[in-house]
């Protein structure tokens, strides 16, 4: 197969089968073939992926650290409501 057309059918599936239009109808069954498995497989890894999405998105805030623990604001300082004198600031 010339470089050109392994490199263009590499590319996406519309390329791959314009590539199988121009080499030796032997290979450029072979081309197919693998052309159709590669987009079937990844079509069905999208598939099987997407469902599992809204999971993966919904609980990252868990898992990533304190996303939904309750937030005790009571134990925290409070800010002033005024500036400090300048002798706090150093």
């Amino acid at each position: 197969m010339p470089a050109a057309a392994a490199t263009a059918a590499r590319e996406n599936i519309d390329c791959a089968v314009a590539a199988a239009g121009r080499v030796p109808a032997e290979l450029g069954e072979q081309l197919l073939t693998a052309a159709k498995d590669a987009f079937t497989t990844s079509l069905n890894s999208v598939a099987a992926a997407k469902p599992a999405m809204p999971l993966v998105v919904t609980s990252y805030p868990v898992v990533a650290g304190d996303g939904l623990a309750p937030k005790d604001y009571a134990a925290q300082p409070a800010a002033p409501a005024f500036p400090l004198p300048r002798a706090a600031w150093s």
